[in-house]
């Protein structure tokens, strides 16, 4: 858990108490027959309250473990209680499939993307080069226009060119994308053996309101 504690009754309290605070205040939007879909561990507790509101309730895992451990065990533990009022159930990957009751539907959906999503547009080799020397990512003469709200630039040494290679993560700054281990490896493995550059992209830290 974030306190880096044990699962256990009191934690339990707490996760039941705020789920069912969260039901309360989902009871002025959420009518019989509505199907809800939650996301992750934090909407599990959901399920049992949503059901009574009439709604049809399905939880997705978006990631997990592709082994089972004592942690995994563990944190299933906490969760499945909350998860057999689900009415389905759906992972990314069958690895990630949660406990469940028999005979509760069940499929793994693998992530896709809206390729007509400003992020998914595709750009043009100039258009790429114009916006990354105006943010300051590579070097080269910046062109007239603004930078994104809210962004900050941090570099070790000076821009690299357009022609030097770059490895490039772009994620939320969680410890689950492991930003750390990128620098690790790019260090001891690239670094190394070739002139490339590390870029590490992520949003601004306080505009994820979910974000730890």
């Amino acid at each position: 858990v974030g306190d880096g504690g044990q699962l256990g009754a009191e934690e339990e309290r707490v996760y039941t108490n705020v789920s069912r605070e969260l039901v309360s205040g989902l009871a002025r939007y959420v009518r019989p027959g509505d199907c809800v879909m939650l996301h992750d561990p934090q909407t599990a507790g959901l399920c049992e309250g949503l059901r009574v509101l009439g709604a049809t309730v399905v939880w997705r895992a978006h990631n997990g473990s592709d082994e089972r451990n004592a942690y995994t065990e563990r944190a299933w533990a906490f969760l499945t209680p909350h998860l057999r009022a689900a009415d389905g159930l759906v992972a990314t990957m069958d690895t990630f499939r949660p406990p469940a009751p028999e005979g509760t539907p069940y499929t793994s959906i693998a992530p896709f993307i809206d390729p007509t999503a400003n992020k998914n547009i595709a750009l043009t080799p100039p258009d790429v080069r114009s916006r990354l020397q105006r943010w300051g990512i590579i070097a080269g003469p910046a062109p007239l226009g603004p930078t994104p709200l809210g962004y900050e630039l941090f570099r070790e040494g000076s821009a690299p060119t357009a022609e030097v290679p770059m490895v490039v993560q772009v994620s939320r700054w969680d410890r689950v994308k492991d930003m750390a281990g990128v620098i690790d490896s790019f260090e001891s493995s690239i670094a190394p053996y070739t002139p490339a550059h590390l870029t590490l992209a992520g949003p601004e830290v306080t505009g994820v309101a979910d974000d730890p």
